[in-house]
């Protein structure tokens, strides 16, 4: 079985070129978690004799991480590129925009509250006063 995906996840790469493993999930219509596990087991048992990673690939919705892009052969990894200073600060600029809305009704509702009802003793004179 794992050779038989192994077999089919080569054929993908070698029609389409270099694919992330979601990419790969996609064209071989796998679940991407499969695909994810196939990958591992691959490079786990054989090294960079199979697959190797060419590249990396921003991509949306998970911080900034880096897809890695496996291509085919033996050889060596890519290195990771560094998540530089400019790039965090994009991502933290675009979580801002999407979640704007949410994040002024939470500062919203925490300058509403007074510090006297939020200490210890305005609890307790709200308990002697109820």
């Amino acid at each position: 079985m794992a050779a038989e995906m192994r077999e089919r996840m080569i054929t993908a790469i070698k029609e389409h070129g270099p694919l992330t493993v979601r990419e790969l999930a996609e064209w071989l219509q796998r679940d991407m978690s499969k695909v994810n596990e196939s990958m591992w087991r691959a490079r786990k048992t054989h090294g960079t004799r199979y697959f190797r990673v060419t590249g990396y690939q921003r991509q949306q919705g998970n911080s900034g991480r880096e897809a890695r892009v496996y291509g085919l052969g033996p050889g060596e990894d890519v290195r990771k590129p560094v998540l530089g200073a400019k790039a965090r600060q994009q991502t933290q600029y675009r979580y801002f925009e999407k979640n704007r809305a949410l994040i002024y009704a939470k500062k919203k509702v925490q300058r509403r509250k007074t510090p006297f009802v939020n200490s210890v003793f305005g609890s307790m004179v709200a308990v002697m006063a109820g």
